[in-house]
């Protein structure tokens, strides 16, 4: 078979992989792909995001909202503001950065449908990649409140969990899920 000249060497190469292994691209994590002897392969699978994708997931208007809002709360509750409030406005921010990008991990279908342009349905961002971030996000936020206390990391605790529980339950319980946020 004569090949077209105008065909990288690298998209004849990437087609004879997928013809000689069955390899599919576009699965997800754990999705399967059929190998031609009829045996099923798991894929190993890159967790692809972009930085554009990556900002879009966390929402840095709301985010930002959430860190300065902090040293607010702060003040209200102690009458003071001490240098440890800088950690809560990376800590508030943070944590608030993971509920988002774990709301868009849990809403992924939803938005396939109704918001096609945000970062997992267009593909920026894969699911398992949001994950991690989230999850990357609520350790250095909730470590990001240590230095301003016990009460404040109990708090950052607390607000993560309501957080997970909201996005992967009780957003679709009506009522339940207003009243936790």
């Amino acid at each position: 078979a004569r090949q077209d000249p105008a065909e990288s060497r690298v998209s004849r190469r990437i087609r004879g992989v997928v013809a000689r292994h069955g390899v599919r691209t576009g699965l997800y994590d754990g999705e399967t792909a059929p190998m031609p002897s009829n045996r099923i392969i798991k894929r190993r699978f890159t967790h692809r995001m972009s930085l554009q994708g990556l900002l879009a997931l966390i929402r840095p208007v709301n985010t930002a909202a959430a860190g300065l809002g902090a040293p607010v709360g702060y003040l209200i509750a102690t009458g003071t503001i001490t240098p440890e409030v800088l950690f809560l406005v990376a800590g508030a921010g943070l944590i608030t950065a993971a509920g988002n990008a774990l709301n868009d991990y849990y809403d992924a279908d939803i938005d396939r449908i109704n918001r096609p342009d945000r970062p997992i349905p267009t593909g920026r961002v894969t699911p398992r990649a949001a994950q991690w971030f989230a999850g990357i996000l609520f350790l250095f936020g909730i470590l990001a409140c240590i230095p301003a206390g016990p009460l404040c990391l109990a708090l950052a605790l607390m607000n993560s969990l309501f957080l997970f529980i909201y996005a992967a339950r009780l957003k679709r319980v009506p009522l339940a899920g207003n009243l936790l946020v």
